[in-house]
């Protein structure tokens, strides 16, 4: 947490970042808090800079698995009263919770773009969350399961906006899936929506964009995940290409990941 992240920038009156309240709450249920947290400092020489963190029991039912989108929101309500606010969608994250399952594909965490592509290209040195589970129903007859993706780009794709804007990629209605579990390499296409999320309480949907195709690639190269690569690609519904997390020239290559696990099993 660092307070030179939020207006006033720059913030000629520091004070006690310990002074901030911190709650850890749920994008796709309403932004429902799922737990509070102090802030601690890193360095007790550094009082504008600290960490927060706290424990949440995940709960996904009947569910094999199930993609969370997770907001930071700094302050007390109503913000302007707080030592310190922020509520963006910039910090929006993933969290993956999945069973321990065979004949499934499942993983989260982000990728570091570096060159990335498309009409609408994640910033270089950003963070590309995503999170997913996919896999055959018991008659393997049909696909199931979703992606949850977050892009931040440092141009705006929404008419009558302007850059840098945060979108996310939600899917889960699943087109193809190849899965060599001795090897770790799976591919999967599906149908997906994308919308605004830079203000996570008025997110703006992508109706140019809806229904277009995502594409995704990976290779689980065991545990625990270090070594794992994903490549990602989004095209719109007319067939632009919309958005490569890693570009060669001619197609999407895979990349490893920043942090995160792949499971191909």
């Amino acid at each position: 947490m660092d307070p030179s992240q939020s207006p006033p920038n720059p913030d000629n009156f520091a004070g006690d970042i310990r002074n901030a309240k911190v709650k850890f709450v749920n994008r796709d249920a309403g932004n429902a808090v799922l737990c509070t947290a102090s802030v601690g400092l890193v360095s007790m020489a550094d009082t504008t800079v600290g960490t927060a963190t706290c424990n949440w029991t995940a709960s996904i039912g009947a569910n094999d698995s199930v993609q969370f989108t997770i907001g930071v929101v700094v302050g007390d309500i109503p913000l302007s009263l707080s030592y310190y606010s922020r509520d963006h969608g910039d910090d929006n994250t993933t969290v993956t919770v999945s069973k321990s399952l065979n004949n499934f594909i499942t993983g989260g965490g982000y990728l570091n773009l570096v060159n990335s592509s498309g009409i609408c290209a994640g910033a270089v040195g950003s963070k590309n969350n995503f999170g997913f589970n996919v896999k055959y129903n018991k008659s393997l007859t049909n696909l199931q399961g979703n992606m949850n993706i977050i892009i931040r780009s440092s141009q705006s794709c929404t008419p009558g906006h302007s850059g840098p804007r945060v979108y996310q990629i939600k899917t889960n209605s699943m087109d193809n899936l190849t899965v060599n579990s001795s090897t770790g390499v799976a591919t999967f296409t599906s149908k997906a929506n994308i919308r605004d999320i830079t203000d996570p309480y008025n997110p703006i949907p992508l109706d140019a964009v809806g229904n277009g195709t995502l594409r995704v690639t990976m290779d689980d190269n065991g545990e625990p995940g270090k070594n794992d690569t994903i490549g990602i690609t989004m095209w719109n519904k007319a067939g632009g290409m919309w958005f490569s997390s890693r570009w060669d020239g001619t197609r999407t290559v895979e990349q490893l990941l920043g942090g995160g696990n792949l499971q191909v099993r």
